[in-house]
């Protein structure tokens, strides 16, 4: 068989195809069998231009059902205060590698043991960036970020910072 219409000629091509092609029509009564054989309501039909919707009703013992299984959702409760929006962007990792740094300066693997940290990533990103960020701390050696010499101090406004914290020097 020789199809001029090249969009239509692949699914009628081998016998196959065209078995399935045909089981086409059927979806339709193979729906409503189900519906009838599960003992839920007969879909409704609706044809309109755009084509066919089928809506599907629930039963009423269905319907008590779903709602007999609902589980009572479960909230939990904050027990910390969320930090003030215009509070100091400072956060508890950097604070905390203020407090360490206050005994002089120290390379990374050294912060990072005392951080109990395994991966330089996390290091990098909670405490190492925000700190040089917010300008509490300073490498040693700032036109060689990537030495193994280098070494992280406390600026200025680090040490005011950690003053703040704690006045009384502990």
């Amino acid at each position: 068989m020789r199809l001029r219409t090249r969009t239509m000629g692949p699914p009628f091509q081998s016998r196959s195809a065209c078995m399935r092609i045909e089981a086409w029509g059927r979806g339709i009564a193979r729906i409503f069998n189900a519906c009838r054989q599960g003992g839920a309501p007969e879909p409704e039909l609706k044809f309109d231009a755009g084509g066919v919707w089928m809506t599907f009703g629930f039963t009423e013992a269905y319907l008590k059902t779903v709602a007999s299984s609902r589980v009572p959702q479960v909230t939990r409760q904050v027990t910390r205060e969320p930090p003030h929006p215009v509070s100091d962007p400072v956060s508890d990792p950097v604070v905390q590698l203020l407090r360490v740094l206050i005994a002089g300066p120290l390379p990374w693997p050294n912060l990072l043991a005392r951080f109990n940290l395994k991966h330089r990533h996390s290091f990098r990103t909670r405490y190492l960036r925000p700190a040089l960020e917010y300008g509490c701390i300073e490498p040693t050696i700032p036109d060689k970020p990537n030495s193994r010499l280098q070494r992280y101090r406390l600026t200025a406004a680090g040490q005011a910072k950690v003053q703040a914290m704690d006045p009384s020097g502990n």
